[in-house]
């Protein structure tokens, strides 16, 4: 039966081949025919033109008779240019390729499906089987590549339905399986036949790869490729070696990748290098997990990143500009991937010599790439990416404990390293002017300052007493003079593209090194700061031009790295004070570099008013209140780890906010962007601030602190009193109606908790929370009230506002509510009639007011004359 089938099948296939040959030869005849008919159509339009017939009586002189052309001036018709090809619909896709492989597939299950009939019905032998299976196999193969030879035209159906090569890929699957499943389940054939069979097989696959191509950009041979490189990656794994060798794994591996990337550069097809590096990263971690030498993979990873870089530069080179960008990302992954997995090497064998070395090599191959590529932005971001990747995998080895290198070792590594890839981006920037449309100096100016740098900063961080101080400050000024030195030839005005900031932040970095093996805590954030106005001095003695820039952008990084130290780190308010002095380390830790950036922002601002100075003022503005709250703090309770939540510090740094947000907003010209957002942002602080704290969760009616044994003149003026009377300046400068409104609201409410809290503190003392409430208290707080709307109401008059008369009318109505509510019923004998016969007195009195004074200026007409 099996027989059957495979007859059945044999013959369907030879009736294929002869259909399409009769298929091809019509084609051909087609297009001779089509040629003969464009050679008929250029000869008829480059012939000369008939002669225009003549009338007979006059006589044609010989004179006018002029030589036909010669055939050289015969032009043709310009042929038009062949269209660009379309991108298939998905249509497309899925009938005239997906299904085909999804076809391809359905054979090869049905080899497998053939072979478990003829075991399940006992037909034939284990022997008998896989061998018709891979007669099958190869029979298919022939078969797709025989129908590639006969239909050779590149947009014909077969080719472009892939066809010839899904009957080829599903040949080399079934041939594999079977030849796997004669070693694995049968024992047919030895451990090393197996392997040299499908071996071969990867190898055949890469040469039908090659010759089946692709048509119209679609590369057909990839997928058979693709299928040759799993087959050749999955051959270790199947066919274990009874003595497992790391030489000849990642020997046999290098060559299955570099064949693979050779396919990939002559169909051309880029995306196979992907799953090239997905195969290499699987073997690489799979090995390290079985504590295997590291010579072989770094020396692996080498020939991968050589092959990758090599041929990816042919394919950016020889590619279609459609597919540049693709491109050339994946050429970029084939040199960052090998680097990612050589530290991975480095952490697994604790930072071995050969896996250095191989750092070392792979990183010069990727800057040398990125140097040499052809015209693309994205391969020249290759070396920022090795140097970023070498950078961080040297500063972990200096963390790494019982290193197989010791400390002085790896810091002279490191530094290597570090000079080479700057001489090596300082010879990109040089080289700037040869090809000016590829090259990014950027990208290299970083590459040349940052990787020297960091290991620097690094080292120091780790050093276990390996380099005295002294040391470390020479060698940090050493480097800060050499980028200092590359700053100014960087951002010389006669370059094309001037780049200097990377070279002036590695400078200043470089010094901040030196000045923190100096110095320490707060002396060192003091000297930190004094840089910003040194930075701002040289700017203005400076050409305005792209160093002048960098200049000014540093002094902007120096002081947002001072300010990231002052405000994130903990360890600040560990530093020993002067008990609660204000003469303590924040005058030279806080108010140095709120001036120093204050100094700084003025000086940048004399040239011109851009974000560095800007962003100084912002930054000294902060430092400067955050240098008052904590001062307030110091001079409360003489520490700076106490609760910074209490009563009197929280008034008094509303207060600071408030007086900062007028002097901000009483600058002349409003005082530019910084001054006007941030008196706003002040000012929307503070109300937070007093609505949450003093209002709400500080508020001494339950809270436990006191506000002082004297009436009126106690806590409750600076908690309340004061705010309320900021706020009301602040309101006053207020131009937006609703912000103004909202203030007013916030300033009554709290005149209103003043009056209330003080009439507490008459009856209470010290303590408000608490305490039982006589009726003389009860009857005061009405009388308050009503004075304080008495009070509002006379203003509002006075000064003609209506959100005054009508926040009197807001407080006469709570007061009616309390009277009516409250007093009623808790107010006895004198207390209770005092309290309704002064309320109906005062409404009365306020009634007579709006009648003759309020709408009795609304009636009055302009002239002054009486309204009829």
């Amino acid at each position: 039966m099996a027989f059957l089938i495979f007859i059945v099948l044999l013959v369907a296939l030879w009736a294929l081949l002869r259909a399409e040959k009769a298929e091809q030869r019509l084609r051909q005849l087609g297009a001779q025919l089509d040629t003969v008919s464009q050679r008929l159509a250029v000869l008829e339009g480059g012939r000369a033109a008939p002669p225009v017939p003549v009338a007979p009586a006059g006589p044609v002189l010989p004179e006018s008779v002029e030589p036909p052309p010669p055939p050289s001036s015969i032009v043709p018709h310009p042929v038009s240019p062949a269209p660009l090809p379309v991108a298939p619909t998905l249509e497309q896709t899925l009938g005239t390729r997906w299904l085909v492989w999804l076809g391809a597939l359905a054979v090869a299950l049905a080899g497998v499906f053939l072979a478990k009939y003829a075991v399940d019905q006992g037909l034939l032998g284990p022997a008998v089987r896989l061998s018709v299976g891979v007669l099958f196999g190869v029979g298919l193969t022939a078969a797709g590549d025989q129908l590639r030879r006969r239909s050779p035209q590149g947009g014909q159906a077969l080719h472009i339905a892939s066809i010839p090569a899904a009957l080829t890929a599903a040949g080399l699957a079934i041939a594999f399986a079977c030849i796997y499943a004669a070693h694995a389940l049968h024992g047919l054939i030895g451990a090393g036949a197996t392997i040299a069979g499908l071996a071969a097989l990867s190898a055949a696959a890469f040469l039908l790869a090659l010759s089946h191509g692709g048509s119209d950009g679609r590369p057909a041979g990839a997928f058979i490729a693709l299928l040759g490189l799993g087959g050749g990656l999955a051959v270790p794994a199947l066919v274990p070696a009874e003595h497992p060798s790391a030489w000849a794994l990642f020997g046999y591996l290098a060559v299955l990748n570099t064949a693979t990337l050779a396919v990939a550069w002559r169909l051309p097809t880029a995306w196979l290098g992907l799953p090239v590096l997905g195969g290499a990263a699987l073997w690489v971690a799979t090995t390290l997990g079985h504590d295997a030498e590291a010579l072989p993979i770094v020396l692996f990873l080498i020939a991968l990143a050589a092959a990758g870089l090599g041929f990816g530069r042919l394919i950016l080179r020889d590619g279609t500009p459609r597919t540049a960008l693709t491109d050339a990302w994946l050429a970029t992954a084939m040199g960052a991937v090998p680097l990612l997995l050589d530290w991975l090497v480095l952490t697994a064998t604790d930072y071995d010599a050969a896996g250095i070395a191989g750092l070392a090599i792979l990183s010069l191959l990727a800057v040398a790439a990125a140097r040499l590529a052809p015209v693309t932005a994205v391969m020249e971001g290759l070396a920022p990416i090795a140097a970023g990747i070498v950078t961080l995998a040297l500063a972990q080895g200096y963390t790494a404990q019982g290193a197989a290198l010791p400390y002085g070792a790896q810091l002279g590594v490191a530094g290597a390293l570090g000079l080479a890839l700057a001489m090596a981006g300082l010879s990109a920037l040089g080289a700037q002017g040869g090809n000016p449309t590829a090259h990014r100096p950027a990208l290299w100016a970083w590459t040349a300052a940052a990787p020297l740098t960091a290991l620097a900063w690094a080292g120091w961080t780790f050093d276990r007493g390996t380099l005295p101080d002294g040391a470390w400050v020479a060698v940090a000024t050493a480097l800060a003079g050499g980028a200092a030195t590359a700053a100014a030839w960087a951002g010389a005005e006669a370059r094309q593209r001037p780049v200097p900031t990377a070279f002036v932040i590695a400078a200043l970095a470089l010094a901040g090194l030196a000045l923190a093996t100096l110095l320490r805590q707060a002396w060192l954030t003091a000297a930190l700061a004094l840089l910003v106005p040194a930075l701002a001095s040289l700017e203005t003695r400076v050409k305005a031009g792209p160093l002048g820039d960098a200049l000014r952008r540093g002094a902007l990084v120096v002081a947002l790295a001072v300010a990231i130290r002052l405000t994130l780190n903990p360890w600040v308010l560990t530093y020993p004070l002067n008990g609660a002095s204000p003469l303590n380390w924040l005058l030279w830790g806080y108010g140095l570099p709120a001036l120093a950036c204050a100094a700084g922002a003025w000086l940048l601002g004399r040239r011109r008013d851009d974000r560095p100075a800007r962003g100084l003022q912002a930054i000294g503005l902060v430092l400067g209140l955050l240098f008052a709250c904590l001062e307030i703090q110091v001079m409360q309770t003489g520490t700076l780890t106490s609760d910074p939540f209490a009563l009197l510090p929280t008034s008094l740094r509303t207060a600071l906010f408030l007086v900062v947000a007028l002097a901000l907003a009483g600058r002349p010209s409003g005082g530019g962007p910084v001054a006007r957002v941030g008196a706003r942002l002040l000012v929307r602080v503070a109300a937070v601030q007093v609505v949450a704290l003093h209002l709400g969760l500080l508020n001494p009616l339950w809270s436990s602190e006191g506000v002082g044994p004297w009436p009126v003149l106690n806590l409750l003026l600076l908690v309340y009193g004061l705010p309320a009377l900021l706020f009301a300046l602040v309101a006053w400068r207020q131009e937006a109606a609703p912000a103004r409104r909202a203030l007013v609201i916030l300033v009554l409410v709290l005149a209103f908790a003043l009056l209330s809290l003080e009439v507490r503190q008459a009856f209470h003392g010290t303590r408000l929370s608490g305490g039982p409430r006589t009726d003389a208290e009860w009857y005061s707080y009405s009388a308050a009230w009503l004075v304080y709307a008495l009070a509002l109401l006379g203003l509002g008059v006075r000064t003609r506002r209506a959100d005054l008369r009508y926040a009197s009318l807001a407080v006469l109505l709570v007061t009616v509510l309390k009277v009516f509510l409250s007093d009623m019923a808790d107010l006895t004998g004198l207390l209770r009639i005092l309290s309704f016969l002064g309320l109906g007195l005062c409404l009365m009195g306020i009634g007579y007011v709006y009648q003759r004074v309020v709408f009795a200026a609304a009636r009055t007409p302009a002239t002054g004359e009486p309204a009829p």
